[in-house]
């Protein structure tokens, strides 16, 4: 799949992703399950599709939240906020935001502050 996505065959990776992300699921394996998400997500951010990628995120922020998971918390929370800011949609992004430099600094996860100021300045 990852293959598949360089290639920019992103309809070919989210015909198989359910099937990968139910696979997962099936095994126990949520964390990696979610991480197959991601993908999705970001490939609809490639394709132009934000509102739906905006959906994919605010789903992963939730399922990564159940699953304790604060680094992918985090993770998602970034991509949300810069979805947010491309669609122009400041005050979104500013609420995203203050939810997601609590966990962002709670993980150390410099990086995914950075990218949160960033979105804040678009």
């Amino acid at each position: 799949l990852a293959l598949r996505t360089e290639e920019r065959a992103f309809d070919d990776v989210i015909e198989l992703l359910p099937q990968l992300v139910w696979g997962f699921e099936k095994l126990g394996m949520a964390e990696d399950a979610l991480k197959c998400r991601f993908l999705e997500g970001n490939i609809l951010k490639e394709a132009g599709k934000s509102a739906e990628a905006v959906t994919v995120f605010e789903q992963i922020c939730e399922e990564a939240k159940s699953l304790k998971s604060s680094a992918l918390h985090g993770v998602a929370f970034v991509n949300l906020v810069q979805l947010h800011a491309e669609l122009g949609d400041s005050q979104k992004a500013l609420a995203v935001s203050a939810e997601a430099l609590p966990v962002l600094h709670d993980t150390g996860n410099r990086i995914g502050f950075a990218k949160v100021q960033c979105g804040i300045g678009m």
